[in-house]
C-alpha cells in the first residue's frame, strides 16, 4: 500500500500581491480504497494552499490538485527563491505517505513612504528637519532624496542625498533648508517646500514640510538697547546731580583746610610787628625829652577769623539692578541600564524659582540596543521611541519645551537586550535657564 506523487513544475513565479499555480499528481499505489490528505509545507506554506486537500483513490488511479501560492505585497515575503514541498500523506498506509520538492520564485518589488518631523520648524538662517525614508518592498531600494518649494525661496541640504533603504526598515535623512533671501525686521515669513524620495521601480513618495522664516534682528535685541539707553541717561544724570558735586564739595574742603595755617601764621606776624611799632614809638619820646607819659598803645586789630567752606557728603545712591538674561544650557543626560521590564531614569535637576525651554534633543543609541526611550517632564509622558528604529537623531522644536523645578526633565531607558548587555544610551538638548518670573 501507499502513495505516489509528482508536480508538473519544480519551479513557480510567485508575484506578490497576486496568485500562482502548479498541479500536483497523486497515484494510490495500494490494494485498497485509500484517503489522502494534501498540504503544502516550508516557508511557502504560510500564503500556499492546495485544492482540493483531499483525495479519495481507488487502487491504482490517480488524481490532479491544483497548488496555489499567494504571496502578499509587504516585506515580510523577501523577494528571491522560496522553498516549498507537496506532502500526500495515505490515511492507510502513513508510513507510505509522499513529499514532493519545488521552489516558488518570489517577484522584487519596490514601495516607499515619506514622513518628515517635524511638518514645521522655525529659523533666521536656517531650519533643520528629519526626512524619514520607509521601503515597505521586499527588496533594497537605491533612493535618491530631493526637495523643492513653489515659490523658489529656499535651499535644501539632505544628507545622505542618496542611500540604500533596506527592505521592511525606516531610515533617517538630515535635512536643512535655507532662505535665500533674508529679512532684519518684520513679521515671520511662511515658506512650504515638498520633500521627495525616487527609487527605480517604486513610484515617488512625497513628503510635505513648512519653515518659518524669522527677522535677523533677535528679539531680545530692541528691548536691551532701549534698556541700555535708559542706564545710559541715569548714569549722565547721576554724575551732573550728585557725583560732580560732591567732587567739587570735596575739593574745597581740602583746600580750605590746607589754608587755615598759612591764615593763622599771617595774623601772628601781624599783630607782632603792630606790638614792636608802638615800642619804638615810646622810645623814640623819651629819648626827645617828651612828657614821660606813656605813650598809649594801639591795640593790635585781631586777625579776622577765617572760616570753612562746610559741606555736607551726600551719599551715593545705589545702581540700579541689572535685568536678569536667560543663560544658555547645553547637557547629556546618560542613561545605562540592565536587561528588564521597567524603566531606569536620570534626571536633569531644576534649581527652585528656575525654568529650562529647550530648543531641541539629539537622541544618541551608539550600541544599537533595543527597548524604548521616554523623555518626560516630572512624570508626564512627552516622547516615546523604540530602540531599535534609531542610532542617532537631532528632533528640533518649532516651539521649546519647558520644565521646571516640580517638573524636571527626565529621560528613561527599557532595555530588552538579550542576555546581560546593559543598553547604553542618551538624549542631550540645548536651551536656556532663566527665573520663572523673568520668563512671565
Amino acid at each position: 500500500m501507499g502513495v505516489i506523487a509528482s508536480i508538473d513544475s519544480t519551479s513557480v513565479i510567485a508575484e506578490p500581491g497576486a496568485e500562482s499555480s502548479c498541479t500536483v499528481r497523486v497515484r494510490n499505489t495500494g490494494m485498497v480504497v485509500d484517503q489522502v490528505l494534501l498540504d503544502v509545507l516550508g516557508d511557502a506554506g504560510p500564503w500556499s494552499s492546495v485544492e482540493p486537500a483531499q483525495i479519495n483513490l481507488l487502487p491504482g488511479s490517480d488524481a490532479i490538485a491544483q497548488v496555489r501560492f499567494r504571496p502578499p505585497r509587504s516585506s515580510a515575503v523577501p523577494a528571491g527563491t522560496t522553498p516549498f514541498a507537496v506532502r500526500a500523506m495515505s490515511t492507510e498506509d502513513p508510513d507510505g505517505s509522499t513529499i514532493v520538492e519545488g521552489v516558488a520564485e518570489v517577484t522584487p518589488f519596490s514601495e516607499l513612504r515619506a514622513g518628515i518631523a517635524p511638518n514645521s520648524a522655525r529659523g533666521r538662517r536656517s531650519a533643520k528637519y528629519q526626512l524619514i525614508v520607509q521601503n515597505e518592498g521586499n527588496t533594497a531600494a537605491n533612493v535618491t532624496v530631493s526637495a523643492s518649494d513653489p515659490d523658489l525661496l529656499l535651499e535644501f541640504s539632505a544628507k545622505p542625498r542618496n542611500l540604500v533603504a533596506p527592505p521592511g526598515t525606516a531610515t533617517f535623512v538630515r535635512l536643512r533648508t535655507s532662505p535665500k533671501k533674508r529679512f532684519m525686521k518684520g513679521p515671520d515669513r511662511m515658506l512650504p517646500f515638498q520633500a521627495m524620495l525616487q527609487a527605480e521601480d517604486a513610484a515617488p513618495a512625497t513628503a510635505n514640510g513648512v519653515m518659518v522664516e524669522e527677522q535677523i534682528l533677535p528679539s531680545w535685541l530692541l528691548p536691551a538697547l532701549a534698556t541700555a539707553g535708559v542706564l545710559a541717561a541715569a548714569l549722565v544724570a547721576l554724575w551732573f546731580t550728585v557725583l560732580k558735586p560732591q567732587v567739587h564739595s570735596i575739593a574745597t574742603e581740602a583746600a580750605s583746610s590746607a589754608a587755615k595755617p598759612a591764615i593763622s601764621s599771617a595774623a601772628a606776624a601781624k599783630q607782632a610787628a603792630q606790638s614792636a611799632a608802638s615800642a619804638a614809638q615810646s622810645a623814640a619820646a623819651v629819648a626827645n625829652g617828651g612828657g614821660g607819659g606813656s605813650g598809649g598803645g594801639s591795640k593790635s586789630p585781631s586777625p579776622s577769623p577765617t572760616t570753612s567752606a562746610n559741606t555736607t557728603k551726600k551719599k551715593k545712591p545705589g545702581a540700579s539692578p541689572t535685568p536678569a538674561v536667560p543663560v544658555p544650557v547645553g547637557q547629556l543626560v546618560g542613561v545605562t541600564a540592565p536587561p528588564s521590564t521597567t524603566f531606569t531614569t536620570s534626571t536633569f535637576a531644576i534649581p527652585a524659582g528656575k525654568i529650562l525651554s529647550v530648543n531641541d534633543l539629539v537622541f544618541e543609541n551608539p550600541a544599537g540596543d533595543t527597548g524604548f526611550l521616554e523623555v518626560r517632564a516630572g512624570n508626564t509622558l512627552i516622547y516615546k521611541f523604540g530602540l531599535a528604529n534609531f542610532r542617532s537623531f537631532e528632533y528640533p522644536f518649532a516651539e521649546p519645551l519647558i520644565f521646571t523645578h516640580a517638573a524636571p526633565l527626565v529621560v528613561a531607558v527599557e532595555c530588552r537586550n538579550t542576555g546581560t548587555t546593559a543598553c547604553t544610551d542618551a538624549v542631550s538638548f540645548n536651551g536656556f535657564l532663566q527665573s520663572a518670573s523673568a520668563s512671565q
